[in-house]
């Protein structure tokens, strides 16, 4: 299995500052020499990484080590990829990016309703592999100083610092790649976001997978915020290029025609601007 390696500069983990231990990650990979290539990698970065090789160790060092970030050969010789990919779902919000040789987009699809955050093909880059993990556990961490920790649009409540998501008062249980889109479209309601600017912002503008994929995780936020998903009220697609979310509350297009969003992210700017609008609403 070739993985290129590209020269590392020196750098910091992400969201951890000097002193502190770096992103604990569980890598389930029973490939010796490209877990070798990964762990030392990741480990060069200042990552914690522990190696499994088996399904049942993976859940016995994810329940022992409670790490901040899963990735898992969904191709392991001893056949439990699923079955691991499944617990660490059901136990918690960790992120979990999975690794596969299988092409077919049955096979990514199969993943990502499991509980997967990302599918990577291989052969893979490392310089790639570290930048995914990096989405994800930014996507993770708690937000800055200041921002607002609930966003309230239409009946959904987001707590932005626990990832919690409340239906009028009942809690959701969404992965981190479903929480993060869901923001998205709760952040900028009513306005037009195409498939391109969504992918892009919730998986980066490296992601090599198909817009397939991002449909998944509309459908899947579908069944779980929508009272019926086959007549959807709030995600609703706009001539296949994209999609718009419009709760109870959201204001109207205006008559000089829709807002869109194609390709400029948001960044902390936006959200801190809606945080500072609904306290001054009340």
């Amino acid at each position: 299995m070739l993985v290129m390696d590209a020269p590392v500069a020196a750098q910091p983990a992400a969201h951890h500052g000097a002193g502190k231990a770096g992103p604990r990650v569980l890598l389930v990979e029973d490939d010796k020499a490209l877990a070798r290539l990964i762990q030392r990698k990741l480990r060069r970065l200042s990552f914690s990484v522990e190696c499994v090789t088996t399904g049942p160790a993976a859940l016995n060092a994810f329940d022992r080590r409670q790490p901040d970030l899963v990735v898992l050969d969904l191709d392991l010789v001893d056949s439990t990829s699923w079955d691991v990919l499944a617990r660490v779902h059901s136990r918690g919000s960790t992120p979990l990016l999975s690794l596969s040789m299988q092409r077919a987009e049955r096979h990514a699809v199969a993943a990502l309703e499991t509980g997967a955050d990302d599918y990577i093909l291989k052969p893979f880059g490392l310089d790639e592999l570290v930048a995914r993990i990096r989405v994800a556990l930014r996507h993770v961490a708690r937000p800055e100083a200041g921002a607002l920790p609930i966003l309230r649009v239409g009946n959904l409540e987001l707590d932005l610092e626990r990832h919690i998501v409340l239906r009028e008062g009942n809690e959701l249980h969404v992965t981190p790649t479903e929480f993060r889109l869901l923001k998205i479209f709760a952040t900028q309601p009513d306005r037009f976001l195409s498939d391109r600017y969504l992918m892009e912002t919730v998986w980066g503008s490296n992601w090599r997978g198909g817009d397939h994929i991002l449909h998944v995780y509309v459908a899947r936020l579908r069944k779980k915020v929508e009272d019926d998903s086959s007549a959807p009220r709030y995600l609703l697609n706009e001539s296949g290029l994209g999609y718009r979310f419009c709760p109870d509350d959201a204001d109207p297009p205006s008559d000089s025609g829709p807002q869109v969003v194609r390709s400029t992210k948001p960044g902390r700017q936006n959200l801190s601007l809606i945080a500072r609008t609904d306290v001054r609403s009340g």
